[in-house]
Order: C-alpha cells, then sequence, then structure tokens
C-alpha cells in the first residue's frame, strides 16, 4: 500500500479552517529565463512539422505561473500576440523584467536546449533535435533590436494588445472565439477540475484548424511515496487530502485526457510518452482508476500536438 505524504495531508485538512494553507503554488519552474526558454522551444520544436512552415501569430498560454517567461520567449521568437490565462496571480514585474533580460541572453546565443531542468529533474518532452533556427532567425534578430526591446519592456510594464494577462480566467468568455492560433499548457491540465469545459473553451478560442500543446504529469505530485499513488487512495482520503485548497491535481489519467481532447473537437497529432515501470502495480488501483486501459498505469506524462478539426 502507497504512504500518503503526511504534510501534505496535514496541509489539505488544515486547509478547512486556515486561509493560508490554501495556497498551492510552488515556485519555481517559470521563475527562470533558463527553464522558460527550454520549455517554449520544447512546445515550439514539436509543434513546428505541423506549421508548414506558418508563424503562428496569436499564442494563448493557459498557466504561465510565476512569470510570462514563455510569453516572452514566443514574442522573441516571433509570435506577434501573446496572452497568458491563470486562475492566480504569481508574478510580479520586476521579476518578468529579470526573466527577459535572460531570455535576451538566450536568444542571443543561440542558447543549446538542456536536457534536464534548472532543478536537476527530467525535462519532458525532449528537446527538438532538429529545431530550424534558420526559420525564425530573421525575425528573432529584428526582436533583439535595441528599439525593439525597449518596445518589449514598456508593453511589459504597461500592458498591450500583444501582451496581455488575465487572472483570474475562471469565465471561459474571458478571450473571443477563434482567438488563437496556438494553446499551450504545461503541467497545468492535471490540475484542473473542471476538464470538460475547459478542453470546450480551449476549442472555442483556438481558430479553426489552430493548434494545442499539452504537456500533462499524470503522476501524484508528491502526495504519496509512489509516483502513481493518488491512485489507490479512496475518495474519504483524498478529500481530506484536498482540503479546501482552490486546485490540488484531478487524478485523470491519459485516456481520459484524449477522449475529452477528441469529443471537443480535436484530432491527435502527435504524444510523445514518459513511462515508468516502478510504482504500483495495475492490480493495487482503487476504483475507479481500475477502468483505466491497460498501460495507462504506466504513463506518467504525455505530450500532446492536438489540431482542431473544422
Amino acid at each position: 500500500m502507497t504512504h500518503i505524504a503526511l504534510r501534505s495531508l496535514a496541509k489539505g485538512l488544515g486547509s478547512f479552517v486556515l486561509p493560508q494553507l490554501r495556497n498551492t503554488h510552488v515556485e519555481g519552474g517559470t521563475a527562470s529565463a533558463r527553464h522558460c526558454y527550454d520549455l517554449f522551444f520544447r512546445h515550439y520544436g514539436h509543434l513546428a512539422p505541423w506549421l508548414n512552415g506558418k508563424r503562428p501569430e496569436v499564442l494563448v498560454e493557459v498557466g504561465p505561473g510565476s512569470s510570462l517567461g514563455v510569453g516572452l520567449a514566443a514574442l522573441l521568437a516571433g509570435v506577434d500576440t501573446y496572452i497568458g490565462l491563470d486562475l492566480q496571480d504569481h508574478r510580479s514585474i520586476e521579476h518578468d523584467l529579470e526573466v527577459l533580460n535572460g531570455l535576451i541572453e538566450l536568444f542571443g546565443e543561440r542558447a543549446a536546449f538542456w536536457d534536464n531542468t534548472v532543478s536537476g529533474d527530467i525535462f519532458f518532452p525532449p528537446s527538438p533535435t532538429n529545431f530550424a533556427w534558420d526559420r525564425i532567425d530573421g525575425i528573432v534578430q529584428q526582436r533583439l533590436s535595441a528599439e525593439a526591446i525597449d518596445a518589449l519592456k514598456a508593453d511589459l510594464v504597461n500592458g498591450s494588445e500583444r501582451l496581455k494577462f488575465v487572472a483570474p480566467w475562471t469565465d471561459f468568455n474571458v478571450l473571443q472565439a477563434g482567438v488563437a492560433d496556438w494553446l499551450m499548457t504545461h503541467s497545468v491540465m492535471e490540475h484542473v477540475d473542471n476538464l470538460v469545459d475547459t478542453y470546450i473553451a480551449i476549442a472555442r478560442w483556438l481558430k479553426p484548424g489552430g493548434f494545442a500543446t499539452h504537456l500533462i504529469d499524470f503522476q501524484s505530485h508528491g502526495l504519496s511515496s509512489d509516483w502513481n499513488g493518488h491512485w489507490v487512495l479512496s475518495a474519504p482520503t483524498w478529500t481530506m487530502m484536498r482540503g479546501r485548497r482552490p486546485y490540488l491535481i484531478n487524478r485523470k489519467w491519459r485516456s481520459h485526457h484524449i477522449n475529452l481532447m477528441q469529443e471537443s473537437g480535436f484530432e491527435i497529432l502527435a504524444e510523445l510518452q514518459y513511462i515508468r515501470t516502478d510504482g504500483l502495480g495495475r492490480k493495487e488501483l482503487r476504483s475507479p482508476f481500475t477502468s483505466m486501459p491497460n498501460g495507462d498505469e504506466k504513463v506518467a506524462m504525455s505530450f500532446f500536438v492536438t489540431r482542431k478539426i473544422g
């Protein structure tokens, strides 16, 4: 039997009475320019083969987290408009400016991609080994000019039509229909409670033929000693673990997400899987997780490239 992370259980129980324990944000990831650079190009690099040489004009990112670094990387790489949507605001302009300065250096050097995160964890999906820098070199050089950087910093400080951030984004009408060429999420969809309406909203926000890329982490996020131990916790135990926190993880598995993507009008163009053979075996799963298709219990992460049909 899996061991529950007692600290997480205590925080969940405490959140019923102490508001300060209801914050689930952990500083990290997009807090650094290096991470944002590697994250953006992982999504862009794996999407590029499906773009037929076209450049996405409008990018929506759901859950930018600690900074708008991914959006700033996108603007430097040739995206014309970036919109970040988050449930809570965890960023500051001062920090975003610091991340931007770091990105300018990385872009200027055409820095090689790292295989691991800044903290040393495996960075999934793998970095694109055949990313064609020549495809974006011209526009990157333009956007690294002193004048362009000054304008981008002004947009970051003052806000603008090409650089937007909205929090909270609980209203699915926050964006107009058909506004985006590309929408991306990274370690976000496993935290969303209302997956059905969220995938429908993503389809609504995308133009016909628009793309969505998702890295979905199906692991327990440290809530148990086994990476898949959250799939054996009973409903009452999970209720105590969740507490009154605004979000935690939804415990949905790979095929559940695939079904919702397809029902929302997406075709799956590519999937990369991170498989783990350690952890708990299928026979140890508890209902409703016993209904997941054979093999899903070994998929720790999936990266999807999808396209809106029609």
